[in-house]
């Protein structure tokens, strides 16, 4: 996009033993491919904080050629956040909706306690807890939100958000539901045994030949709310 927001998404996903670690461009409800590494089981082997890190800093230098910081959110699931990944956005000024386990702890009320511990006001939709000390261990102030979702299978759960941005729960839910894109082109690209014959692919042209079937896609998107793989009740 020329202008407004560039909403990205990173997430890992697994065939076998092959990981790929993707950084897609979110456009309308479909999510494109721009940027990805491959690894083995055996190469993630206690290296994969590690590997996140390299790949943020790799990719950002080449989106920034093309998008200012401050008009990206990027969107990551519950298995991302640590201090250093806090940090690193941080640095390059990237804005970031961020979904964290129930049971870290944060300062709220006067005192250290689980997310999971705070409860929803009635039968609210969501609750803005705001700018908060995030994690015991290494403190940093996050704004915080929870989000009652019910997932595709109907159970209801709760997304923990934090962020860099001054978002109120709702807002923060609909920018994080932008991620679920993703998941359906990864669906695309084990149906299309990308994880097999991507031996020697370098560009994001080799991707276009893996996503084939532009119409099993659009089912799928068809199938989805407006937050994605779930939705708020």
């Amino acid at each position: 996009p020329r202008c407004g927001k560039v909403r990205l998404t990173i997430d890992w996903t697994t065939e076998d033993d092959q990981h790929l670690l993707v950084i897609s461009l979110v456009v309308g409800r479909r999510a494109l491919p721009i940027f990805w590494r491959a690894y083995s089981q055996a190469e993630l082997k206690g290296r994969m904080k590690r590997y996140e890190l390299a790949v943020i800093k790799s990719a950002f230098k080449l989106i920034f050629l093309y998008v200012k910081p401050g008009r990206i959110r990027l969107s990551a699931d519950r298995g991302f956040p640590d201090d250093d990944l806090f940090a690193l956005l941080d640095e390059l000024n990237i804005a970031y909706i961020i979904r964290v386990k129930g049971s870290v702890k944060v300062f709220y009320g006067e005192r250290w306690g689980k997310l999971n511990t705070i409860r929803f006001e009635g039968n609210a939709r969501g609750r803005s807890l705001g700018r908060l000390y995030y994690c015991e261990k290494s403190p940093r102030q996050l704004w915080i939100t929870m989000s009652r979702a019910r997932n595709k299978n109907g159970k209801l759960e709760t997304w923990y958000l934090v962020s860099n941005l001054r978002l109120r729960a709702e807002p923060m839910a609909t920018e994080y539901g932008f991620r679920f894109c993703c998941e359906i082109v990864f669906t695309q690209m084990t149906k299309a045994n990308f994880f097999t014959s991507r031996a020697g692919w370098d560009d994001i042209a080799d991707f276009n030949f893996a996503v084939v079937d532009d119409h099993t896609v659009y089912e799928q998107f068809d199938q989805l709310s407006a937050l994605g793989e779930s939705e708020l009740i």
